[in-house]
């Protein structure tokens, strides 16, 4: 099978959510099938390590070079100039007529492309949701307008609130899954602690628990290095901490590579996600793989693989007492770490990412029969407008 996928941050070393996802899948999917990643990057020495090793096809998709093109963007499109200048130079190269000619089903994963793509190109479009926590005007254009069909979401959890909120059935999960050759105890270790250590990894936001993290560090009866990995809000982490007077405990280590996260993991005693809303929280999975216990909060798309008190520990979202009083409790008893270590990866061997490529080739499988055959809601009109212009040459 010809397999597409566009995401136009995926192929760089520093992506993360959504971006992983893509790349990860579209790196198993090659090991059996021909597929096309649709993504932007400069020069060779951008692209993932992961990806340059893989059987995938990269469709360089080129910056936009005219600053007219950019200011418009940036001052007249109430669209992230992140998203809308990559499409716009990959519509102008040639994108939707290599898709026509060398793909078979096309994935897309953001509302724009999505919205865009799947009007413009002949080949079925499947759309997978990730995160719907919040329904904005984006989502809403692509409900409206999108000529996408076939829907997939990451978990259960999203599948009923795309229910709930946009009143749309999906079609089929494919979680995220584990590289388990890369996520695993004998990483070697990036950071050194002199005590017991805590780690979080993800957006540095509000909205992540970020902020109860630091008032629980601050309530406990020892002193711990928390190690904040992830990119953002990094300067109100900073405040923050100072204000209650745990800026020595903390090190904010930044974004850094998804190849790198392994070394991350192995160096540090127990693994924290407080986050106030999720809708799987791969991180907590990236850390079981690990063999690091997991303290994270109960929320519906969590407790799809975790389990309280057996393979990870849950508190209440933005519940500071019960998070601290968690945290102290793993952090004291060594016993009950190496349950929880067991426990997880014994979980996370659940999850790798052959097993969500075979799920997802068999659901793309499905939906080309049913067009075929003309018994599936995949089926589409003619829509012609292709993209005209030279094919962009492909990169290994």
């Amino acid at each position: 099978m010809r397999l597409g996928l566009y995401h136009a941050h995926a192929g760089t070393k520093s992506a993360g959510g959504k971006a992983v996802f893509v790349r990860q899948i579209a790196r198993k999917l090659a090991a059996d099938h021909d597929v096309f990643l649709y993504t932007r990057f400069e020069r060779r020495e951008d692209v993932a390590d992961s990806l340059l090793e893989s059987n995938v096809s990269l469709y360089r998709i080129p910056p936009v070079e005219s600053d007219r093109v950019r200011r418009f963007v940036h001052q007249r499109t109430p669209l992230g100039a992140t998203d809308v200048l990559p499409l716009v130079s990959g519509l102008r190269s040639g994108l939707c007529s290599h898709v026509d000619e060398n793909v078979d089903v096309l994935l897309t994963h953001r509302f724009l492309e999505d919205t865009v793509l799947s009007n413009l190109v002949d080949v079925p479009t499947v759309y997978q949701y990730h995160n719907v926590a919040s329904v904005g005007l984006g989502a809403r254009i692509r409900e409206r307008y999108s000529a996408t069909s076939v829907h997939l979401a990451n978990s259960e959890q999203i599948v009923r609130e795309v229910s709930e909120k946009l009143d749309r059935s999906v079609d089929g999960i494919v979680s995220p899954g584990l590289d388990l050759e890369r996520f695993t105890p004998q990483a070697t270790p990036k950071l050194t602690s002199d005590g017991p250590s805590i780690l979080f990894v993800g957006r540095v936001r509000e909205g992540k628990g970020v902020h109860e993290l630091l008032e629980a560090v601050a309530r406990l009866p020892r002193d711990v290095d928390l190690y904040v990995v992830g990119d953002g809000d990094c300067t109100a982490v900073r405040e923050r901490a100072e204000r209650l007077g745990v800026t020595d405990s903390v090190a904010l280590v930044g974004e850094v590579p998804h190849e790198a996260l392994p070394g991350y993991y192995a160096a540090c005693d127990v693994f924290c996600n407080p986050t106030r809303y999720e809708g799987f929280g791969m991180v907590n999975l990236e850390a079981m793989a690990c063999g690091l216990p997991v303290v994270t909060t109960d929320l519906p798309g969590i407790r799809e693989y975790a389990t309280h008190e057996e393979n990870a520990l849950l508190v209440p979202p933005k519940d500071v007492d019960e998070l601290a009083g968690t945290l102290e409790g793993v952090l004291e008893s060594p016993t009950l770490r190496d349950e929880l270590s067991d426990a997880g990866r014994r979980t996370a061997r659940q999850y790798s990412w052959e097993a969500q490529a075979e799920r997802l080739v068999e659901f793309c499988r499905t939906v080309l029969e049913e067009e075929r055959s003309g018994t599936s809601s995949a089926v589409r009109d003619d829509r012609g407008s292709r993209s005209d212009g030279p094919d962009q040459p492909l990169s290994r």
